[in-house]
């Protein structure tokens, strides 16, 4: 399908499937970085899971999506050294709907709106 964009200018093409796609230009292993400000430590290696958006997209098959950033148990060389939801070591958090303080000591209420349904209760609640 054609979209023109203004009269007088051509009109673009605009298929669904891009020419390249953007998993096969864009991989770039981790490289040693200092952009951690105001860490005295020298270069650090920064590994992520984050997309990569230089070529519109995330290389999908490069991104690891199993890693130790994960709520997971804890454990080292097979030894459990704390099962966070078992053992209740972190609270949950509540999520009742909780209502605000009250910090007024009346309800604000409008002379008009009052007028106006005395008004409309004796014309037709009667």
């Amino acid at each position: 399908m054609a979209y023109q964009l203004q009269p007088g200018m051509k009109i673009v093409e605009n298929p669904v499937k891009p020419p390249v796609c953007a998993t096969e230009e864009v991989f770039v292993y981790p490289q040693p970085s200092t952009l951690n400000y105001g860490s005295s430590r020298p270069n650090t290696m920064l590994y992520g899971t984050s997309p990569y958006m230089a070529g519109k997209g995330a290389p999908a098959e490069y991104i690891e999506t199993s890693d130790r950033l994960r709520p997971q148990s804890t454990s080292q060389f097979n030894k459990i050294l704390a099962r966070t939801y078992e053992q209740n070591l972190f609270p949950l958090q509540d999520v009742h709907c909780k209502l605000p303080l009250e910090t007024q000591k009346y309800e604000p209420t409008s002379t008009r709106a009052e007028v106006q349904n005395s008004v409309f209760s004796r014309r037709y609640l009667q």
